[in-house]
Protein backbone atom coordinates (compact mmCIF):
# COMPACT_ATOMS: atom_id res chain seq x y z
CA UNK A 1 0.00 0.00 0.00
CA UNK A 2 2.89 2.54 0.79
CA UNK A 3 4.30 1.61 -2.84
CA UNK A 4 0.87 2.42 -4.71
CA UNK A 5 0.87 5.45 -2.48
CA UNK A 6 3.99 6.90 -3.38
CA UNK A 7 3.51 5.68 -7.12
CA UNK A 8 0.56 8.12 -7.11
CA UNK A 9 2.20 10.55 -5.89
CA UNK A 10 5.47 10.42 -7.97
CA UNK A 11 2.80 10.62 -11.05
CA UNK A 12 1.05 13.61 -10.01
CA UNK A 13 5.14 15.16 -9.44
CA UNK A 14 5.70 13.84 -12.81
CA UNK A 15 2.53 15.46 -14.70
CA UNK A 16 2.87 18.41 -12.50
CA UNK A 17 6.23 18.53 -14.79
CA UNK A 18 4.87 18.30 -17.69
CA UNK A 19 1.80 20.53 -16.89
CA UNK A 20 4.24 23.04 -15.32
CA UNK A 21 6.46 23.37 -18.93
CA UNK A 22 3.44 23.94 -20.94
CA UNK A 23 2.23 27.05 -18.82
CA UNK A 24 6.15 28.55 -19.08
CA UNK A 25 8.75 27.05 -16.88
CA UNK A 26 11.83 25.72 -18.20
CA UNK A 27 12.60 22.92 -18.41
CA UNK A 28 15.81 23.74 -15.57
CA UNK A 29 14.37 26.66 -13.77
CA UNK A 30 14.24 26.44 -10.25
CA UNK A 31 10.64 25.18 -9.71
CA UNK A 32 10.99 22.06 -12.48
CA UNK A 33 14.24 20.72 -10.82
CA UNK A 34 12.10 21.02 -6.98
CA UNK A 35 10.11 18.50 -8.61
CA UNK A 36 13.01 16.49 -10.56
CA UNK A 37 14.00 16.06 -6.55
CA UNK A 38 11.32 15.13 -5.70
CA UNK A 39 10.51 12.58 -8.00
CA UNK A 40 14.18 11.07 -7.72
CA UNK A 41 13.26 10.91 -3.53
CA UNK A 42 9.96 9.46 -4.27
CA UNK A 43 11.36 6.81 -7.05
CA UNK A 44 13.99 5.82 -4.12
CA UNK A 45 11.23 4.82 -1.92
CA UNK A 46 9.22 2.73 -4.01
CA UNK A 47 12.09 1.10 -4.90
CA UNK A 48 12.40 0.25 -0.92
CA UNK A 49 9.11 -0.37 -0.47
CA UNK A 50 9.37 -3.28 -3.47
CA UNK A 51 12.23 -4.27 -1.38
CA UNK A 52 10.18 -5.08 1.43
CA UNK A 53 7.43 -6.41 0.04
CA UNK A 54 9.59 -8.97 -1.99
CA UNK A 55 11.88 -9.81 1.31
CA UNK A 56 8.30 -10.75 2.80
CA UNK A 57 7.18 -12.84 0.23
CA UNK A 58 10.40 -14.53 -0.35
CA UNK A 59 9.90 -15.61 3.37
CA UNK A 60 6.50 -16.75 2.97
CA UNK A 61 7.00 -19.23 0.27
CA UNK A 62 9.54 -20.60 2.04
CA UNK A 63 7.31 -20.96 5.01
CA UNK A 64 4.32 -22.27 3.07
CA UNK A 65 6.88 -24.74 1.64
CA UNK A 66 7.66 -25.79 4.86
CA UNK A 67 4.15 -26.30 6.12
CA UNK A 68 2.95 -28.13 3.50
CA UNK A 69 6.14 -30.11 1.91
CA UNK A 70 8.12 -30.45 5.39
CA UNK A 71 11.03 -28.30 3.67
CA UNK A 72 13.56 -26.64 5.93
CA UNK A 73 12.69 -23.76 6.79
CA UNK A 74 15.21 -20.72 6.50
CA UNK A 75 14.12 -17.28 7.70
CA UNK A 76 17.65 -15.69 6.79
CA UNK A 77 17.31 -13.32 3.53
CA UNK A 78 20.00 -11.96 2.26
CA UNK A 79 20.11 -8.72 0.06
CA UNK A 80 21.28 -11.08 -3.07
CA UNK A 81 17.89 -13.16 -2.55
CA UNK A 82 15.98 -10.20 -2.98
CA UNK A 83 17.46 -8.57 -5.90
CA UNK A 84 18.19 -11.49 -8.00
CA UNK A 85 14.51 -12.48 -8.12
CA UNK A 86 13.27 -12.02 -11.45
CA UNK A 87 9.93 -10.32 -10.62
CA UNK A 88 11.27 -7.67 -8.43
CA UNK A 89 14.51 -7.06 -11.32
CA UNK A 90 11.21 -6.72 -13.80
CA UNK A 91 9.75 -4.44 -11.38
CA UNK A 92 12.67 -2.09 -10.56
CA UNK A 93 13.60 -1.63 -14.67
CA UNK A 94 9.83 -0.24 -14.44
CA UNK A 95 9.86 1.92 -11.83
CA UNK A 96 13.50 3.11 -11.48
CA UNK A 97 13.63 5.06 -14.95
CA UNK A 98 13.20 8.81 -14.03
CA UNK A 99 14.96 12.65 -15.21
CA UNK A 100 16.97 13.53 -12.08
CA UNK A 101 17.13 17.07 -11.28
CA UNK A 102 19.54 19.02 -13.77
CA UNK A 103 18.81 16.59 -16.73
CA UNK A 104 16.71 17.78 -20.13
CA UNK A 105 16.75 16.75 -23.84
CA UNK A 106 15.06 16.92 -26.50
CA UNK A 107 14.85 14.94 -29.84
CA UNK A 108 13.05 15.48 -33.14
CA UNK A 109 11.32 12.57 -35.38
CA UNK A 110 9.01 12.61 -38.30
CA UNK A 111 5.38 11.65 -38.16
CA UNK A 112 3.22 11.38 -41.27
CA UNK A 113 5.40 13.84 -42.68
CA UNK A 114 5.75 16.68 -39.67
CA UNK A 115 8.09 17.10 -37.71
CA UNK A 116 7.63 16.84 -33.67
CA UNK A 117 10.04 17.25 -31.13
CA UNK A 118 9.86 15.85 -27.50
CA UNK A 119 11.27 16.70 -24.48
CA UNK A 120 12.50 13.94 -22.36
CA UNK A 121 10.33 14.98 -19.58
CA UNK A 122 7.07 14.13 -21.56
CA UNK A 123 8.58 10.92 -22.34
CA UNK A 124 9.19 9.83 -18.96
CA UNK A 125 6.07 11.53 -17.57
CA UNK A 126 4.68 8.30 -19.51
CA UNK A 127 6.85 5.87 -17.90
CA UNK A 128 6.78 6.68 -14.61
CA UNK A 129 3.07 6.87 -14.87
CA UNK A 130 3.03 3.54 -15.29
CA UNK A 131 4.15 3.25 -12.09
CA UNK A 132 0.09 3.32 -10.83
CA UNK A 133 0.01 -0.41 -12.02
CA UNK A 134 1.02 -0.74 -8.08
CA UNK A 135 -1.83 0.50 -6.63
CA UNK A 136 -4.33 -1.07 -9.73
CA UNK A 137 -5.31 -4.06 -7.35
CA UNK A 138 -5.41 -2.12 -4.31
CA UNK A 139 -8.44 0.20 -6.00
CA UNK A 140 -10.45 -2.23 -7.92
CA UNK A 141 -10.60 -4.48 -4.79
CA UNK A 142 -11.31 -1.94 -2.12
CA UNK A 143 -13.57 -0.31 -4.70
CA UNK A 144 -16.16 -3.06 -5.51
CA UNK A 145 -15.56 -5.68 -2.58
CA UNK A 146 -18.91 -5.25 -0.74
CA UNK A 147 -20.82 -4.45 -3.77
CA UNK A 148 -23.68 -6.14 -5.38
CA UNK A 149 -22.58 -6.93 -9.31
CA UNK A 150 -18.85 -6.18 -8.16
CA UNK A 151 -17.86 -7.97 -11.38
CA UNK A 152 -19.65 -5.73 -14.15
CA UNK A 153 -18.44 -2.69 -11.67
CA UNK A 154 -15.09 -3.44 -12.06
CA UNK A 155 -15.35 -3.75 -15.47
CA UNK A 156 -16.85 -0.34 -15.88
CA UNK A 157 -14.13 1.27 -13.31
CA UNK A 158 -11.55 -0.17 -15.44
CA UNK A 159 -12.80 1.23 -18.41
CA UNK A 160 -12.92 4.67 -17.33
CA UNK A 161 -9.01 4.42 -16.39
CA UNK A 162 -8.30 3.06 -19.42
CA UNK A 163 -9.61 6.30 -21.16
CA UNK A 164 -8.06 8.55 -18.46
CA UNK A 165 -4.39 6.51 -19.05
CA UNK A 166 -4.73 6.89 -22.85
CA UNK A 167 -6.51 10.07 -23.07
CA UNK A 168 -3.42 11.47 -21.30
CA UNK A 169 -0.89 9.40 -23.62
CA UNK A 170 -2.27 10.38 -26.74
CA UNK A 171 -2.26 14.25 -25.45
CA UNK A 172 1.31 13.69 -24.75
CA UNK A 173 2.32 12.01 -28.43
CA UNK A 174 0.16 15.08 -29.72
CA UNK A 175 2.22 17.97 -28.03
CA UNK A 176 5.37 19.02 -29.94
CA UNK A 177 7.94 20.85 -27.60
CA UNK A 178 8.99 22.71 -30.69
CA UNK A 179 5.96 24.78 -29.69
CA UNK A 180 7.17 25.29 -26.15
CA UNK A 181 9.01 27.72 -24.07
CA UNK A 182 12.64 27.56 -24.42
CA UNK A 183 12.80 24.86 -26.97
CA UNK A 184 16.18 24.69 -28.71
CA UNK A 185 16.18 21.68 -31.01
CA UNK A 186 17.91 23.22 -34.49
CA UNK A 187 14.96 21.17 -36.56
CA UNK A 188 12.36 23.00 -34.77
CA UNK A 189 12.95 25.76 -37.41
CA UNK A 190 11.87 23.94 -39.76
CA UNK A 191 8.77 24.36 -41.83
CA UNK A 192 7.71 20.51 -41.47
CA UNK A 193 7.47 22.04 -37.60
CA UNK A 194 5.06 24.34 -37.65
CA UNK A 195 3.49 23.46 -40.89
CA UNK A 196 1.39 19.86 -40.58
CA UNK A 197 -0.37 18.30 -43.02
CA UNK A 198 -2.89 15.75 -43.11
CA UNK A 199 -3.52 12.05 -44.20
CA UNK A 200 -4.63 13.99 -47.38
CA UNK A 201 -2.45 16.12 -47.86
CA UNK A 202 -4.32 19.48 -46.03
CA UNK A 203 -2.07 21.81 -44.52
CA UNK A 204 -2.47 23.62 -41.29
CA UNK A 205 -0.95 25.30 -38.40
CA UNK A 206 0.29 23.16 -35.72
CA UNK A 207 -0.72 24.41 -31.75
CA UNK A 208 -0.75 22.27 -29.13
CA UNK A 209 -4.03 21.00 -27.42
CA UNK A 210 -3.78 22.15 -23.86
CA UNK A 211 -6.80 20.95 -22.81
CA UNK A 212 -6.80 16.86 -21.71
CA UNK A 213 -11.19 16.35 -22.33
CA UNK A 214 -10.34 16.82 -26.10
CA UNK A 215 -7.98 13.87 -25.94
CA UNK A 216 -10.13 12.06 -23.22
CA UNK A 217 -12.77 12.09 -25.56
CA UNK A 218 -11.08 11.04 -28.97
CA UNK A 219 -10.15 8.14 -27.18
CA UNK A 220 -13.56 7.38 -26.24
CA UNK A 221 -15.16 7.85 -29.83
CA UNK A 222 -12.77 5.71 -30.83
CA UNK A 223 -13.06 2.62 -28.69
Amino acid sequence: QLSAFFAVLGSGVVVGQFEGNLQGLLPLSTEMNVLKAVNSAITLVIIACLYQVYWHSILFTRLQRHLSRGVHFDHNINFRNVVTHPAFVLEVLLCLPHVPPGVTYEFAAFSFGNLVSYRVEAVFCVINILRCYLCWWIFVQFMVSDLPMRHTVQNLVSIELIIMFFGYIYRLSEITACLLPGEKHWKCAWDEAKVWKTATGAEFIKENDLYIHNSMWFIFITM
